[in-house]
């Protein structure tokens, strides 16, 4: 990953018993992928329809939406296939390519799209997470603002994980994009991503891992936090507290219900007025359940 606006660094994942950090309260600030109560309405109105009726509609707008995207994708791929023909190499060139590359990424997101609200089966294709995390980034870098730095430490490049390409794409776009929103464009955006060990089976904050190899995705801002009132509904569909700033609630809707598809599990920890950091956690391809916690359980009898 070469792009000059991404500084890599040396940063640390919290330890897992720092990951179940729970919120303090410094001020009144919400984060963007919450919703105030002046827009609780619609999730709220969903809800009480019945139990699935909320992803029901996302289901149906997804499908609408993703049929028009899909028609101006086409005509993007298209005229940038005939640009690229006629631009005859160089820097030029290798810029439409990377357009042409972002547009198929973008039909695929799409196909995703018909199935939002329902959980696809486990991929049986093991990927390189780390390919795709800086695939990711580098896009992300395109569309910072100004006063965001952002810092990565990558480390697991030799890790694989049983997940689609896209969906991890979405995975580390919509967190990204969240905590820039978080931060009010102006802070640091600090992104993770390494290998642990996890010697028993224990609780996150949404969900729960088995003993095993984990990848672990990090992304920490320096925002504005989440009140512990909107916490508990961060990822609720259509729940967004900046709607004037182009939230809309979905972003982290997404990715709980691709990391749950994926057998993942997911620590947020927040304090008002000084940060967030989501943490993704995906079984790594070929670990195997209470594999870790067999062994050490045998070495200490040994």
């Amino acid at each position: 990953m070469n792009d000059r606006r991404i500084k890599t660094v040396e940063l640390h994942a919290p330890s897992l018993a720092s990951g179940r950090k729970r919120s303090r309260n410094r001020s009144s600030r919400m984060h963007p992928e919450c919703d105030a109560p002046a827009h609780r309405s619609t999730a709220r109105e969903l809800n009480e329809e019945g139990p699935s009726t909320g992803m029901d509609v996302v289901d149906h707008c997804a499908a609408r939406i993703a049929h028009d995207l899909n028609n101006l994708l086409s005509t993007i791929s298209g005229y940038g296939a005939l640009a690229l023909r006629q631009a005859g190499g160089g820097e030029t060139s290798r810029c439409i390519d990377k357009v042409l590359k972002a547009s198929a990424r973008a039909q695929r997101l799409t196909q995703q799209l018909f199935s939002l609200g329902r959980v696809a089966p486990n991929p049986d294709v093991p990927v390189y997470i780390q390919g795709t995390v800086e695939e990711a980034l580098e896009w992300m870098a395109i569309t910072l603002p100004e006063g965001v730095q952002l810092q990565t430490a990558l480390q697991a490049e030799k890790v694989r994980v049983l997940a689609d390409e896209t969906q991890l794409y979405q995975i580390v776009m919509n967190l990204c994009t969240n905590a820039v929103r978080a931060m009010e464009h102006r802070g640091v955006l600090a992104v993770v991503l390494d290998e642990v060990s996890v010697p028993f089976s224990q609780a996150t904050t949404h969900g729960s891992l088995l003993s095993g190899v984990y990848v672990r995705l990090l992304v920490r801002d320096n925002g504005s936090g989440i009140p512990p009132g909107v916490l508990e509904h961060i990822f609720d569909p259509f729940f967004t507290t900046k709607p004037a700033s182009g939230g809309s609630g979905l972003g982290l809707a997404i990715v709980s219900n691709i990391v749950r598809a994926l057998g993942g599990a997911i620590d947020v920890s927040t304090e008002v007025g000084v940060g967030t950091t989501f943490i993704v956690w995906l079984r790594a391809s070929g670990s195997d359940p209470d594999a870790i916690g067999t062994a050490l359980l045998a070495s200490n009898h040994s």
